[in-house]
């Protein structure tokens, strides 16, 4: 079975925006849930487990305030959990499209990708069109749905 992360903006947007969005329609995708179903493909999504901010009416941030009961949910645990899902993954899907500005985590995960030789499908948009995000991916593609078939590729389950 082959592992996709899912890299993206969760800073600057709602709960609903980053969970539901772009994810969602990966998932959704008729040749993926075909991967699913046969169990070639499974998505580490970085908002499992943390549907409690949806209680949170405006935009996430690196500064929203995590509740004491959750655990998982503090700076040292996102961190250690991010990392070692994209270290173990087997390629990592990141989207820039829905964002409202540069996501710092993302970029970290591009680095820790790359120091990890897992291969990136990215689509990027203007905050994050950099010389540094196009050397480290593997594939730019122009939208998600290119970004999902050459994942598909690069995994090699075309």
């Amino acid at each position: 079975m082959k592992t996709i992360y899912l890299c993206g903006p969760i800073a600057g947007l709602t709960y609903p925006q980053a969970a539901f969005g772009w994810r969602q329609k990966v998932r959704d995708n008729p040749r993926m849930k075909q991967l699913v179903e046969d169990r070639e493909v499974r998505f580490l999504d970085p908002l499992r487990g943390k549907s409690v901010l949806g209680h949170f009416t405006g935009p996430l941030s690196g500064d929203t305030p995590i509740l004491p009961d959750q655990p998982l949910l503090s700076d040292n645990a996102i961190v250690r959990r991010d990392r070692n899902d994209v270290r173990s993954s087997d390629l990592v899907l990141a989207y820039f499209r829905d964002g409202v500005k540069t996501s710092v985590g993302s970029m970290v995960e591009f680095g820790w990708a790359d120091a990890h030789g897992v291969p990136i499908v990215a689509v990027l948009d203007r905050h994050h069109n950099h010389l540094f995000t196009r050397e480290l991916a593997t594939a730019v593609c122009g939208n998600l749905d290119e970004a999902v078939l050459a994942a598909i590729s690069v995994l090699g389950l075309e």
